[in-house]
């Protein structure tokens, strides 16, 4: 499999949430170019394409239209659909069933017009391939019921020369990719703020029969100061993703008992 280099770049509150009502106040605003520059400015991360969850779109994206649909659509031909191999940037956009209600075949996102690649399974209906087509937007086939993350990697390394791919949430797909062991760094801008909330959606989040809440170790890499906003950056290079197996065998069941553990000299 050839993969582009992939790393988790999002802004965060201090209790770790992606949304929420902590981006109302000012702090979360005056933190924003920071994190652009940090995830987009090219210094960093030569970012060309940036993947997001089927949830994550429908939010900012399409704002939870359905397609419009042409139930006689003539056949469209087998494989995937290649409408623009030299964008500027790309938006990689997960949408195993084919529910996503596009009206254009781009969106704009820190400063830059992102030609999107919807991501599809074996499932999706050809009326729903023929209002990708219509619209010029481009699609790759990737699995059956589920998507295939090893065939989509390649196909966006060897059909669109995406060499550096941002992952951008929500929390479940960057938990996937996670452990999965796909992804090579996570950076994370943290804005001073917080709200507290239980249902919004956190940095990571494993979902329940996709992914499990077996751990995942980093590497410190480096952190830089917004004297702007009081945000903070922090890089890390993924160290370890744990092995159900061998974790558990290293560390047991259950949570780690610190009353009768001394940690004093660790």
């Amino acid at each position: 499999m050839k993969k582009p280099f992939i790393y988790i770049h999002c802004l965060t509150s201090l209790d770790g949430k992606l949304m929420g009502n902590y981006m109302k106040l000012p702090e979360e605003s005056n933190a924003a170019p920071f994190f652009k520059e940090i995830g987009f400015g090219g210094e960093i991360y030569p970012m060309r394409a940036m993947l997001n969850g089927t949830n994550t779109c429908a939010s900012d994206y399409t704002y939870g239209k359905a397609p419009i649909l042409d139930k006689s659509a003539a056949p469209v031909p087998d494989g995937d659909y290649i409408a623009d191999k030299s964008a500027e940037r790309y938006l990689v956009a997960l949408d195993r069933t084919g529910k996503l209600g596009w009206n254009k075949n781009y969106v704009e996102y820190a400063g830059a017009r992102q030609h999107i690649i919807s991501v599809l399974t074996n499932q999706v209906s050809n009326e729903y391939k023929a209002f990708l087509r219509s619209l010029g937007i481009s699609y790759v086939i990737c699995g059956e019921d589920s998507i295939n993350f090893d065939l989509l990697f390649d196909k966006l390394a060897v059909l669109f020369d995406i060499e550096c791919l941002k992952i951008g949430g929500g929390g479940t797909i960057n938990w996937a990719l996670l452990r999965g062991g796909y992804v090579d760094e996570v950076s994370i801008v943290i804005v001073p703020c917080a709200d507290g909330s239980v249902k919004t959606p956190q940095l990571f989040m494993a979902a329940y029969g996709t992914s499990e809440d077996i751990p995942v170790a980093f590497e410190f890499m480096e952190h830089k100061v917004d004297q702007n906003s009081g945000g903070i950056w922090l890089r890390y290079k993924v160290k370890k993703v744990w092995d159900k197996g061998e974790y558990k065998n290293t560390f047991g069941e259950g949570p780690k008992d610190f009353i009768a553990v001394d940690n004093s000299s660790k």
